[in-house]
């Protein structure tokens, strides 16, 4: 499992690898509803997901694996509190109560799920 850089900025762009292939993470804060949400692209800037709301402890990516261009591990919003309410404009910054997390493949392997409990990765 290995954390994903986040920052606190209302909107950013990142380029990350994931089980080895390189991706484009877009973060978006909706000040309406006061949630984080992502677009998951291929590097080549192809659409994978568009407009995932992050939750605490939801695995992110479940719904998605049908497709061949989706990274075959898991990515999950974490809180090192008590609190699961959904991460807050400065949850995701270094030292906030939240963090991304993914768990590649081989990880969701070794601990025997194909779909992961948030449970198991906090």
């Amino acid at each position: 499992m290995r954390r994903i850089q986040t920052f606190d900025s209302p909107f950013y762009t990142m380029q990350t690898a994931l089980d080895g292939t390189q991706y484009r993470l877009t973060f978006r804060w909706n000040h309406r509803t006061s949630t984080w949400s992502f677009d998951l692209d291929q590097n080549d800037g192809t659409s994978i997901i568009h407009g995932l709301r992050i939750m605490v402890g939801v695995p992110l990516l479940t719904r998605y694996h049908y497709q061949d261009a989706c990274p075959p591990g898991e990515i999950v919003c974490v809180s090192d509190t008590s609190d699961d309410s959904p991460p807050g404009l400065e949850d995701l910054a270094d030292g906030g109560r939240c963090r991304l997390v993914y768990v590649p493949l081989l990880d969701l392997i070794a601990l025997g799920q194909g779909n992961t409990a948030a449970s198991d990765l906090g």
